[in-house]
């Protein structure tokens, strides 16, 4: 317990530190900073020689509130009218990366099994919501680009997760089913954003009652929006289906989208809950670069670096770097070719309408006849 707190107290301590420093040097990336402060920490304080946060706890505890906060601040209908280039992203683009990358790290690397290859790479495919949240913070995006980014990092996990249990399971039975793992996506997928959309739906319903009978107040209300994406998860995660798609339906059923404030207590309840999450967000998105930097020298234990030198790692980690992006580089590439296409012919039916319906009453005209003179 007490190892525990340690760490915790030098993980914000690395949080703090990174942060000062980028306010010193703001041509910095922050995310790059946090990586570097917790790989030289992990190197010089003993008690966080060895950390590690096991993958369902840190998908509990970080990956649910971001992308709950980032559902609760997405407009629906701009996901939906970009739903063609999010699904192609999330899900085409997913399975790209995995065959790629599986099949070159397979030929680089002989030793890694083709099954281990793909689940590795199945494991890197999918954005990473911490990732596209800093990367939103930093870079002046476009609202299409911020649309894709956002609506892909939301969804992309349950392709991602469907190829990882799949290459996983076919690297230690050697066998695969391509209908099973459809059937397994549609069961996460659906089910999870059917739980989700369901709890979300009951938990806006309780919050109004409570707020119309009198019962709630501004804490209350942030922390029932805190406590909502943890239980949204692990109620989802019980009825075997996927638990971030069910944060992210509870989320984009649960926010409150008024146009205008109706109230003082409105108005001071988004207010706090606003500068609340934002806290926490930037608190989970340090956190996580921090823990990734500390876990960064456990890649050159003994049992790796006596079988591979350093060099040949940081080979393989280029490769995958690069294979990576020019997936995403030659995928984004066409998909906005095929959209740039999509919106020519739009403009080009347009046009044509409005052509006839000029001609049209052209014709009317010419046909009206000519007033007679007295």
């Amino acid at each position: 317990m007490v190892e525990i707190l340690e760490l915790a107290l030098v993980v914000l301590a690395c949080v703090i530190g990174s942060a000062v420093l980028c306010q010193v040097v703001p041509r910095l990336s922050l995310p790059l900073v946090q990586i570097a402060v917790g790989c030289a920490v992990a190197l010089l304080v003993p008690v966080i020689h060895d950390v590690h946060v096991s993958s369902e706890l840190f998908l509990v505890l970080f990956i649910a509130p971001l992308l709950f906060n980032e559902a609760r601040n997405t407009e629906p209908r701009e996901l939906w009218e970009n739903k063609g280039a999010i699904l192609s992203l999330a899900v085409g683009l997913v399975l790209l990366t995995v065959l790629a990358v599986g099949f070159v790290l397979n030929w680089f690397v002989p030793s890694i099994p083709l099954a281990a290859a793909f689940a590795c790479a199945a494991a890197l495919a999918p954005t990473d919501a911490a990732a596209v949240g800093a990367l939103a913070s930093s870079v002046s995006l476009k609202k299409r680009q911020s649309t894709l980014l956002s609506g892909e990092s939301l969804i992309n996990d349950a392709s991602g997760v469907v190829a990882f249990q799949f290459a996983s399971a076919a690297a230690l039975t050697g066998a695969f089913s391509a209908i099973d793992a459809g059937a397994e996506f549609a069961r996460l997928f659906f089910g999870g954003i059917a739980v989700g959309a369901a709890l979300g739906f009951a938990g806006r319903t309780a919050a109004r009652l409570l707020r119309r009978g009198g019962y709630e107040s501004t804490t209350t209300n942030v922390l029932y929006e805190v406590f909502s994406p943890f239980f949204v998860f692990l109620f989802a995660e019980w009825a075997s289906t996927s638990g971030i798609l069910a944060v992210v339906a509870a989320g984009l059923v649960m926010a409150e989208r008024q146009p205008r404030l109706t109230s003082s207590a409105a108005a001071q309840r988004q207010i706090v809950s606003n500068g609340f999450w934002r806290i926490i967000v930037f608190l989970i998105n340090s956190v996580v670069f921090t823990l990734l930097g500390m876990e960064l020298p456990q890649a050159f234990t003994p049992a790796i670096a006596d079988r591979f030198s350093p060099l040949f790692l940081l080979g393989v980690v280029a490769l995958v770097t690069v294979l990576i992006m020019g997936c995403r580089f030659i995928w984004v590439l066409a998909m906005e070719a095929v959209h740039r296409l999509a919106l020519r012919r739009r403009r080009g039916r347009k046009g044509g309408k409005r052509a006839r319906r000029a001609s049209k009453l052209e014709t009317v005209e010419t046909n009206q006849p000519s007033p007679t003179p007295h």
